[in-house]
């Protein structure tokens, strides 16, 4: 009995040892670097797709957190081989509408305003797009996944000139006979359109006045 107890803890103690040698050689494996680990994903994963990465690595694992298309997923890899242990979604992305669609359900809001877009700006889901009409300029925030309008801001609309007025600021600039006075829009501007003859030259003029502030565009001679 006591031969067999001696042979009972010998064979204990040869498996402590093993085990103990498995175990130091394990810990003593080299963890792969964040460079090492990058590679690693660069060669698996197509990195054109990836948008952004952050990196959680202890004694064990590198977890890796990432974009890539809709989706945020959290990939884990073991630290010292390098291999994949899983892989999971974490977060579904909504895939924003683009810029023409987006400008497509504003004309479709908007349609007898001719609104004119000259920016737009995508940030946190949300379009921030800037526009104009009628010589004022504004601002449409749209949801971009739903394309939901939230809010919309225009410039308070000004006075439009008189034809009378438009009419003495073209003959300040030009002396000579009204033939015609239009009101015209221009290049989704507003404009007094003011024909004179009798100018001291052969030609005829049609001056182009801003219907707002007056301003004088420009003048054609004919």
């Amino acid at each position: 009995m006591t031969r067999i107890r001696k042979w009972l803890l010998l064979v204990a103690c040869c498996l402590l040892v093993v085990t103990g040698m498995f175990m130091y050689r394990w810990l003593q494996q080299e963890t792969l670097s964040d460079a090492e680990i990058s590679a690693i994903v660069m060669e698996r994963f197509d990195p054109n797709e990836m948008e952004s990465f952050t990196y959680k690595g202890d004694e064990h694992v590198y977890q890796l957190t990432f974009l890539k298309g809709s989706g945020e997923y959290e990939l884990t890899l073991d630290a010292t081989s390098g291999s994949i242990q899983s892989l999971q979604l974490l977060n579904q992305r909504e895939t924003p509408l683009s810029e023409k669609e987006i400008e497509a359900i504003l004309l479709e809001a908007y349609p007898e305003q001719g609104i004119e877009i000259s920016n737009m700006n995508l940030q946190d889901n949300r379009y921030y797009v800037d526009y104009s009409v009628d010589g004022r300029t504004g601002e449409v925030e749209v949801d971009a996944v739903t394309g939901h309008i939230i809010r919309t801001s225009l410039e308070e609309e000004q006075a439009i000139l008189s034809p009378d007025q438009a009419i003495e600021i073209a003959l300040s600039e030009i002396p000579g006979t009204v033939e015609d006075v239009e009101q015209e829009t221009r290049n989704n501007r507003l404009v007094y359109e003011v024909e004179l003859e009798d100018t001291g030259r052969d030609d005829d003029a049609l001056v182009i006045i801003d219907a707002y502030t007056g301003e004088i565009i420009s003048v054609i001679w004919d």
